[in-house]
């Protein structure tokens, strides 16, 4: 949400710019309260658009601010609409919200989707998506698999706890 409001700022600081610039080189009172009437209701609009986009997936086109950080995001949820799109619900490592984003539909990567939840729920791990936002032309290599396993105490180890596992700083580094 803190993106939105930014963005929302911005535009009205601009929107207020641009109002004062006409309100300043009209001439009559009538033109004055239509101007500030019609940037009022930009305002609204502009606020009421922005809060419906926030339950929408966004197209991962449109990812453009995450890209540069992102190498592997953990899948939280699918929801996958047979010929029209993939929707998936991703936490990127270190951030702090899941962003939820819509794939064109790609019946090869609908079925690597299922075939990935269906071995994270198997080995009882998390589901991770490979360069989320990257345009790939490598078909073959997979875009979704299940984090490993976590690998067992060993037997003359720390009696204490176990030791720190692969699989379970992975999921800390994204924060679950």
């Amino acid at each position: 949400m803190s993106q939105l409001m930014t963005w929302y700022m911005a535009s009205a600081l601009m929107g207020a710019m641009l109002a004062a610039t006409a309100v300043r080189w009209s001439s009559g009172r009538r033109a004055r309260v239509t101007i500030s009437t019609l940037f009022l209701g930009l305002l609204a609009l502009g606020l009421l658009g922005g809060l419906d986009l926030l339950g929408r997936p966004r197209p991962v086109g449109s990812a453009w601010i995450e890209q540069a950080r992102a190498e592997e995001a953990l899948v939280l949820g699918t929801d996958i609409v047979e010929g029209k799109s993939i929707n998936l619900m991703v936490k990127l490592s270190g951030a702090s919200e899941a962003r939820l984003y819509a794939l064109a539909w790609d019946q090869k990567m609908a079925e690597q989707i299922q075939g990935a939840q269906r071995d994270a729920r198997d080995s009882g791990t998390a589901m991770v998506m490979r360069m989320p936002f990257e345009r790939t032309w490598d078909k073959d290599e997979p875009r979704f698999y299940a984090l490993p396993q976590p690998k067992l105490p060993e037997k003359d180890g720390d009696p204490d706890g176990p030791p720190q596992r692969a699989a379970e700083a992975k999921k800390k580094s994204y924060g679950i």
